[in-house]
């Protein structure tokens, strides 16, 4: 099966050339990145294209200046593999993630997601504590509702065969966090595995894309993803 992996990047110079080093050493000739760059002024853009250079699965296109959601489609819609896996460009893959979650999708083919555990790092890139993951962090678990009240997914450990995707793609507009819209579905399809394996080194920094939110927010925010979810859980 052919892997795509999605990379939306937007002003990630700091991070992004290792995280792209890291990811090439997972993956096969045959597979690809794609990394759909939204505007980036601070030197993005020629980091990714020297890259690209030296690895042509590397491609890189021109984001649509919408947001992350739509950033997200925009990758989609330029890579056609059967597996697709999103990435942040800020992390760091470690050794075996792709075998591993392929191994997870070949013994249950029944699953159109799965979501892995992943370490919690530092701007240094440092693991904070071995026994926070993102999985105990979390609570991860199961369940339309607890994953309205908790949500369980990130992107950046998620994995899709290309029909599940399909039925969302491109993104809903406006979509609040497309990671967690798109877990509420597979949630509501019955079609999502968890992976306790650490596969990723998931970096906190002062310009990650999520930030902690007060409390009105919070609320505003599930108000909206529910209804994201309400009305595209049965595909677009």
């Amino acid at each position: 099966m052919k892997i795509s992996v999605l990379l939306i990047s937007y002003n990630g110079a700091c991070f992004i050339k290792d995280q792209l080093d890291s990811i090439i050493r997972e993956i096969s000739a045959e597979d690809e990145i794609i990394v759909s760059d939204d505007g980036s002024t601070d030197g993005t853009v020629e980091i990714v294209r020297a890259c690209a250079q030296a690895n042509p699965n590397i491609k890189l296109v021109s984001g649509p200046h919408s947001g992350i959601a739509a950033n997200l489609s925009n990758a989609y819609r330029h890579s056609d593999g059967d597996l697709i896996f999103f990435s942040d460009q800020d992390d760091e893959w470690l050794p075996e993630k792709v075998s591993r979650v392929k191994a997870c999708f070949d013994a249950h083919p029944e699953l159109q997601v799965v979501m892995h555990n992943a370490y919690m790092c530092n701007a240094d890139n440092e693991v904070v504590d071995e026994d926070k993951n993102i999985f105990a962090l979390r609570n991860a678990g199961h369940g339309v509702f607890r994953n309205i009240i908790k949500s369980t997914y990130y992107g950046c450990c998620m994995a899709f065969r290309r029909e599940f995707l399909d039925w969302y793609m491109p993104l809903p507009e406006q979509t609040v966090a497309y990671d967690q819209f798109l877990g509420l579905c597979a949630e509501y399809r019955h079609c999502v595995g968890f992976l306790q394996d650490e596969l990723i080194k998931h970096r906190i920094h002062g310009s990650n894309q999520s930030q902690k939110q007060p409390l009105g927010k919070k609320i505003m925010f599930r108000i909206k993803m529910v209804k994201h979810y309400r009305k595209y859980k049965n595909g677009i």
